[in-house]
């Protein structure tokens, strides 16, 4: 192999170059968190505290609209701080 040829494919470095996976890690966290709190609100809460209206539907239905909210947006998180690493990077070079 030549010297010149990258160890990694041109995309993968260009994902290192905006941090992607510390972008992709952080949201997750976030997404999940928020999918918690999401759940501990509108499941949790009604169940526990006397006087809250319960909803009739069954919680397994909200723990699943939960995992889509927690990969939902940890998927627009992790598109908004990759591309306000492009726009650094690109006013940086």
């Amino acid at each position: 192999m030549s010297e010149d040829a990258p160890d990694r494919p041109p995309m993968v470095q260009f994902m290192r170059a905006l941090n992607v996976p510390r972008h992709a890690k952080v949201s997750a966290a976030a997404g999940v968190g928020f999918a918690v709190v999401l759940y501990g609100f509108f499941v949790v809460v009604p169940a526990v505290l006397p006087g809250a209206t319960f909803r009739g539907r069954s919680p397994f239905l909200y723990l699943a609209l939960a995992f889509v909210a927690a990969v939902t947006s940890a998927m627009l998180l992790t598109t908004a701080l990759t591309v306000v690493s492009a726009v650094r990077l690109a006013m940086r070079e």
